[in-house]
């Protein structure tokens, strides 16, 4: 089935997880890809494995922090560039912080999950739809988790993050 040839889609979280695999499916269908991750070997690990089942893929691999709004500006940039359109986006990087009791749980942890988690959502929203409202179309999915409606032991900041995704 090649029910995305010829669509561009945007992964954050490319390297890994649920966006690599979700890479490697959409481009056996024929998508044209732009991955995006902070972690620069991941998207090499992510080339291999879509080489491996698609090797006439069209793909850009962009290293980037997604809390970071310019690169984030940068990434739908450089799709557009690279492709001329953004007909799907995949808002999934995110991360599960440290494990500890709320009580114990550092600021910093909590902030720096709060950034991934919102403002990495937010910031990526905020520059794809002005493309998509520009083109008049394109399709949106926002990672979120089962976290954010059922408490998660000892992980307050990934809780409170994915709550509001999923009531974003």
């Amino acid at each position: 089935m090649n029910r995305f040839e010829g669509k561009v889609v945007i992964i954050t979280g490319g390297g890994s997880g649920l966006g690599q695999e979700t890479a490697v499916r959409l481009a056996k269908e024929g998508a044209k890809l732009s991955l995006v991750d902070l972690n620069e070997k991941g998207l090499e690990e992510t080339k291999a494995k879509i080489a491996e089942v698609a090797p006439n893929a069209e793909i850009i691999f962009i290293t980037a922090n997604v809390v970071d709004e310019q690169a984030v500006q940068n990434y739908v940039n450089k799709t557009v560039e690279s492709f001329g359109e953004i007909d799907g986006f995949f808002n999934n990087a995110g991360i599960e912080g440290k494990q500890g009791l709320t009580e114990d749980y550092g600021l910093d942890e909590f902030d720096k999950v709060i950034s991934v988690n919102l403002k990495g959502v937010f910031y990526g929203l905020k520059y794809v739809l002005k493309v998509m409202r520009e083109q008049g179309y394109g399709s949106i999915v926002n990672t979120a988790s089962v976290g954010g409606t059922r408490g998660v032991g000892n992980q307050s900041g990934y809780a409170a993050s994915k709550n509001m995704v999923s009531l974003g």
